[in-house]
């Protein structure tokens, strides 16, 4: 009998997670707010929607509307311990899910590490991050959504 967590985790090739490694550590590294989201989860919208109430631009990817999305998310619970989403980064600090940005936000806390001068560990580049893959390719339904302040 196999543990929850893996029945919860996709069966992704090596190739396949390294190139959703290097892409989810492109995109917290080049992002300042980034979120990875479901488009159908309510946590994702409730979490969405705080940023936006808060006047803090982001930059969010839609794992269910992507080919490679199962990918991303077994890389962030590799690189994070953490495979629900939301699963949302500021400035390179991870931040966690909705609940924990949610109080981020309450406390400020959230907007201390936005505006922190020194980027978090997650948005320093690794040996493994030898080059930004490019997500030209992916189709319109899997680009991701600039929110607008």
């Amino acid at each position: 009998m196999g543990s929850a967590l893996s029945a919860a985790t996709s069966s992704v090739n090596p190739a396949e997670m390294t190139a959703a490694s290097k892409l989810a550590r492109a995109l917290i590294k080049d992002n300042a707010v980034m979120v990875f989201s479901k488009s159908y989860c309510p946590f994702c919208q409730h979490a969405k929607s705080a940023l936006k109430e808060n006047k803090i631009a982001f930059e969010a990817i839609e794992l269910d509307q992507r080919k490679d999305g199962g990918a991303i998310q077994d890389a962030l619970q590799t690189i994070t311990g953490q495979r629900t989403v939301p699963n949302i980064f500021a400035n390179g600090y991870h931040i966690g899910g909705c609940d924990d940005t949610l109080a981020a936000l309450k406390s400020k806390e959230f907007q201390k590490k936005l505006n922190n001068t020194t980027k978090g560990p997650f948005a320093v580049e690794t040996s493994s991050d030898v080059s930004k893959p490019s997500t030209s390719t992916e189709p319109a339904a899997a680009s991701t959504d600039k929110a607008q302040l």
